[in-house]
């Protein structure tokens, strides 16, 4: 690990930093370290993961929209808060928003309050650590399972379902 920050410190050749990043990421997920939260933080600070910044697909905004039935969101891996950012306050009652990411979840809050979002509230939390809550509309898992073993993918989906209200839904994303 000190190796790691050691080379992202002295050197300025940022697509290698972004590069090796890239690779140790790759490698985390193979030992499933993914969750290891400085490994996260470095990146974000490094910009690895500056595409969290643009805009979301509509196609994405309009189905949360679709069904979120004015009800509680819950989305884990939130990253920024590019999505919620991009709601119609109006067809949610709140918003939780979380991520492994201390950074991110940082700029979420700054975002939220920025775009004046009263209704959401973000935490660092790691996936796996998610106890579920009740009366749940809908769960979003973004781009994210895939870091997780099968049965640890099988776990959080359960938890998530048993979390939702009759009618809930549970949108899964990647590819």
């Amino acid at each position: 690990a000190w190796s790691v920050h050691g080379i992202i410190k002295s050197s300025g050749h940022v697509e290698l930093i972004k590069s090796l990043l890239r690779k140790i990421s790759k490698i985390a997920v193979e030992l499933n370290v993914y969750r290891i939260p400085f490994l996260w933080n470095i990146q974000y600070k490094q910009g690895v993961w500056e595409n969290l910044q643009q805009g979301r697909r509509h196609k994405l905004v309009r189905l949360v929209e679709s069904l979120a039935n004015e009800g509680r969101i819950v989305e884990l891996c939130c990253g920024e808060g590019a999505l919620i950012c991009e709601l119609n306050p109006a067809v949610y009652s709140s918003y939780l928003g979380s991520d492994i990411w201390k950074q991110a979840i940082k700029e979420a809050r700054r975002r939220a309050e920025f775009f004046g979002l009263d209704k959401c509230v973000f935490e660092t939390l790691d996936m796996m650590k998610w106890a579920g809550e009740k009366d749940i509309a809908l769960v979003i898992l973004e781009e994210c399972i895939y870091y997780l073993p099968m049965n640890q993918q099988k776990t959080l989906l359960k938890v998530a379902y048993k979390s939702l209200v009759l009618g809930g839904n549970i949108i899964v994303t990647f590819h």
